[in-house]
């Protein structure tokens, strides 16, 4: 009973052990963020914490791995991450602060060896309209009286809602 006990004590701190380490791998990890409408993200080594790139101006539209080795110069390839939590977004100009979930981008240096498929030259394109969240239409079909669910009209009605 004592060496179950002794065996369950030890597996406990080994898992602990493992959990500490992959968390310290993590916020060690070079990475970056990309928002559309916002300034990108990259992840601070040293202070460990997402910071807005101080241009004040480069987008999600631009090239990944160009963006890593702006910040990590010895980056070889970008990989999807996991996604992440900021609250250190801003607009344009460094304006604003927005707290968002996004897709976070390992910059994998070289020499690394890290799996996942390369997006290095990969463009994201925009999630959203660029027309206010408070109004956003939406082309919806509208079933005319007699016709097949499932079969769209011939013209599709515009529903703002």
């Amino acid at each position: 009973m004592v060496l179950i006990l002794i065996f369950i004590l030890l597996a406990l701190l080994v898992f602990v052990a493992l959990k500490i380490n992959n968390n310290r791998q993590s916020q060690q990890a070079p990475r970056i963020m990309m928002w559309f409408g916002k300034v990108n993200q990259h992840w601070n080594l040293e202070k460990n914490i997402w910071e807005t790139d101080a241009d004040g101006e480069s987008g999600a539209d631009i090239n990944k791995l160009d963006y890593c080795r702006k910040f990590y110069p010895s980056t070889a390839k970008v990989v999807i991450y996991k996604n992440e939590t900021s609250d250190n977004w801003q607009s344009q100009g460094n304006q604003g602060k927005y707290t968002s979930t996004k897709m976070s981008y390992r910059c994998v240096l070289k020499g690394q060896k890290v799996e996942g498929d390369d997006v290095s030259n990969y463009k994201d394109s925009p999630e959203e309209t660029p027309l206010e969240p408070e109004f956003s239409p939406k082309i919806q079909p509208i079933m005319e009286p007699g016709a097949e669910p499932g079969k769209v009209p011939m013209e599709p009605k515009l529903i703002v809602y």
